[in-house]
């Protein structure tokens, strides 16, 4: 709980190898304020359909694996990206997030790495604005409004590209080498225990943003039923947005990385250890293992 309102991580999954990277931070001490993680099933790979399993009766005072109301929508697999795309499905759960005096946050499962203060910041931030905001983005580290943010500011360099604001601007969100010397910044940044250089102001914007780490209210959700589309990103950030006539929130000081979107995902995985230095971080930092 947190100032009378109950806190619910929600999880699209399970890709087993970036789960057990964000998981450890979702059942530590970082999470203190979290009463609940929700993993939802959103794949029908074998192998990591019995990963969940595990996971969630070993830890299950916490997690708890959800279904949705439909099938898992198959997409064809996709060599360019490396990956099958099940994003279709994760549209049936939202309206599961309808519940009062709770504050949902709904994270990707490719999340690899959490500030300590991620989850009170980011609560913090929704709560003093969420009569004005339709929901709340976090500073997530590794999209392109970040990144220009951070070139802007200076903290992080151009010379392997230089970022739009564009939600899908083709340097930061499809370029690996990019992604690459984004991380390799960041963990640097890490090192040297300077990650809050990466910290911004905090502003409202409308238009087509991405909603990998945000947090909403249930009683905002439920003026709609939590009906959202298969294209739950355009719906949320655009069509719904406007129709209830709120803009959306990034609150820069709710900082939290992301690993890679489809496009760079083939690079980091093949021909970096970045994923693994991550794992490695995630271990030392909570004591936890999944």
């Amino acid at each position: 709980m947190y100032k009378d309102r109950r806190v619910v991580v929600c999880v699209p999954c399970g890709r087993k190898k970036y789960l057990r990277v964000l998981l450890p931070f979702l059942l530590s001490e970082r999470a203190k304020i979290v009463d609940e993680v929700q993993l939802w099933i959103n794949t029908d790979v074998t192998e990591d359909l019995q990963y969940l399993k595990t996971v969630s009766d070993q830890f299950a005072n916490k997690l708890r694996r959800v279904v949705n109301d439909g099938q898992i929508v198959r997409a064809a697999y996709d060599a360019a990206r490396s990956n099958f795309i099940f994003a279709d499905s994760i549209c049936f759960f939202y309206k599961k997030t309808v519940e009062p005096d709770t504050i949902y946050i709904k994270l990707d499962d490719d999340m690899c790495w959490i500030h300590p203060d991620f989850f009170v910041n980011l609560c913090d931030d929704l709560i003093a604005n969420e009569d004005r905001c339709f929901f709340v983005s976090a500073n997530v580290m590794n999209i392109a409004t970040s990144s220009k943010i951070y070139q802007d500011m200076g903290v992080v360099g151009t010379e392997a590209g230089i970022c739009t604001s564009d939600a899908r601007c083709p340097i930061g969100c499809i370029d690996g080498k990019f992604a690459k010397y984004l991380h390799e910044r960041f963990l640097e940044l890490h090192a040297n225990d300077e990650v809050e250089k990466l910290y911004f102001e905090s502003y409202e914007a409308t238009g087509r943003h991405r909603i990998g780490a945000i947090a909403y209210t249930g009683e905002t959700f439920a003026k709609f039923g939590g009906h959202v589309s298969a294209a739950d990103e355009k719906d949320l950030t655009q069509i719904i947005a406007r129709r209830l006539g709120l803009p959306m929130r990034t609150c820069g000081n709710a900082l939290i990385c992301h690993f890679a979107s489809a496009h760079q995902r083939a690079l980091l995985e093949d021909e970096t250890d970045i994923l693994d230095r991550y794992l490695k971080i995630a271990t030392i930092e909570t004591g936890i293992t999944c």
